[in-house]
């Protein structure tokens, strides 16, 4: 669970029941957040009164490249104990999230606290709960919650002409009629924000441009050890007009521009 301060979103799965028809809720504070904001609070806590003994209480997470019970908080020697999952990196966990609970029957939780949210905490969470019932049966209860970290702005675009790389503000002689090809890649987040282009064809204004103007998507590659870092091309095929032109490649709040002078 690692990233870079970029755009994070959460969406929530309630299935739509009632909160007074659970014996267990799973609650997400924020809907939406930025990777390395504060204040992100994830609590499975009790609801209902069927368990009257509680024995565990699970918080399940399927993120990209993991599906484990992330904490297990059980009675051991009459104390809680709050164990982590063998499939994590406790460490690095422990680094941005803070863990409390408690196992008393109504009053029972398991609440995680992040100090800061990383990218790798995009997942689905899974409460489960656990224990007898007042006949002495085994019951279990759970609730589903997704939060999907988001990531933007990941470096400037970088532009090439003819599989030549440019420099931005490049000022470059073309022959009118001349047919071009230009690449525009970047680091485009998580998940993949569209990559623009715009055209300033003096004296005439700046213009979005489209399929109808030459554009095509290009390919995406998507690391398996950078969850953060989803990386994408557009292409631009146009053919140069007689006057000056300033073709402009844009990704997020990056901009990368060249000058097209006949």
């Amino acid at each position: 669970m690692d990233g870079k301060v970029w755009v994070c979103f959460v969406l929530f799965s309630i299935a739509g029941a009632k909160k007074n028809d659970r014996e267990v809720i799973l609650d997400i504070n924020k809907l939406t957040a930025y990777v390395g904001e504060t204040g992100l609070q994830i609590r499975c806590h009790v609801e209902g009164k069927t368990v009257v003994s509680p024995t565990w209480m699970i918080m399940e997470f399927a993120g990209f490249q993991s599906k484990s019970p992330m904490l297990y908080l059980f009675r051991k020697d009459q104390k809680d104990v709050i164990e982590w999952g063998e499939e994590f990196n406790v460490t690095q966990l422990q680094d941005h999230i803070n863990v409390t609970g408690h196992l008393e029957g109504t009053k029972s939780f398991l609440q995680l606290d992040f100090n800061k949210v990383a990218c790798g905490d995009g997942g689905r969470y899974t409460c489960s709960y656990g224990g007898l019932d007042k006949h002495g049966r085994l019951r279990k209860y759970s609730m589903s919650g997704d939060f999907i970290a988001q990531t933007i702005d990941g470096g400037p675009p970088k532009l090439t002409i003819d599989t030549k790389v440019v420099k931005i503000y490049d000022s470059l002689k073309v022959s009118p009629g001349e047919k071009i090809h230009l690449v525009c890649e970047g680091d485009v987040g998580k998940p993949r924000i569209p990559i623009f282009w715009l055209l300033d064809e003096v004296p005439k204004p700046q213009r979005l441009l489209g399929e109808k103007d030459g554009v095509r998507q290009g390919l995406q590659i998507i690391p398996d050890d950078n969850l953060c870092s989803f990386k994408s091309e557009s292409h631009l095929y146009f053919e140069m007009k007689k006057s000056l032109m300033v073709v402009t490649c844009k990704i997020a709040f990056r901009t990368a521009s060249i000058f097209l002078h006949p």
